[in-house]
C-alpha cells in the first residue's frame, strides 16, 4: 500500500502518519495537483480548519475515490458534493462515538463512550449522503 499525505504544514497526526511502517510520502497542496495520483492507493489530505481545495486537486481525488481508493479527509470546506460549514469550536461539545450496525467499528470502543478531542474545531457537513454513517459526533 502507498499512502500520500497531503498538508500545508506538519501536525501531530501527519508526524503520526509517518511514523506507520508502510510505503508513504507527503507533499503539500501545491505540488500535489501535479503529480500523478494513480500510484497511490490511499490519500490523507489534512486541511488547516477550513482549506478549499485547488479545483484541479479536488478533481483528482475525486477520481481516485471513484476508483475505490480510500481517502481521509481533514478541515475541507468540500468534497464531491457534500460542503460543510466554517470551522467551530468544540470546547461546549462532547464527542461521542457511534458504533456503526452494520460494518466494524472501531475495536475497544462502544457506542456513547466519550472521547476527548482537545477541545478542537468541527466543520458539520451542510448535508449527508442518504449511505453515509457516523462514528463520532458532537453532543450539547
Amino acid at each position: 500500500m502507498k499512502l500520500l499525505i497531503i498538508s500545508s504544514e506538519p501536525c501531530d497526526l501527519s508526524d503520526l502518519l509517518l511514523s506507520c511502517p508502510c510505503d508513504k510520502e507527503i507533499m503539500s497542496f501545491e505540488k500535489a495537483h501535479e503529480v500523478d495520483l494513480d500510484k497511490y492507493d490511499s490519500f490523507c489530505v489534512l486541511g488547516n480548519g477550513g482549506t478549499c481545495l485547488d479545483a484541479r486537486l479536488r478533481s483528482k481525488l475525486e477520481d481516485e475515490a471513484d476508483k475505490g481508493k480510500k481517502l481521509f479527509l481533514e478541515g475541507i470546506c468540500a468534497f464531491r458534493s457534500v460542503y460543510s460549514a466554517t470551522p467551530a469550536e468544540t470546547t461546549r461539545s462532547r464527542l461521542v462515538y457511534v458504533e456503526p450496525e452494520n460494518a466494524d467499528g472501531i475495536s475497544g470502543l462502544k457506542t456513547g463512550d466519550l472521547l476527548d478531542d482537545e477541545s478542537g474545531f468541527t466543520m458539520t457537513p451542510w448535508y449527508s449522503y442518504e449511505n453515509m454513517v457516523p462514528l463520532l459526533v458532537y453532543k450539547q
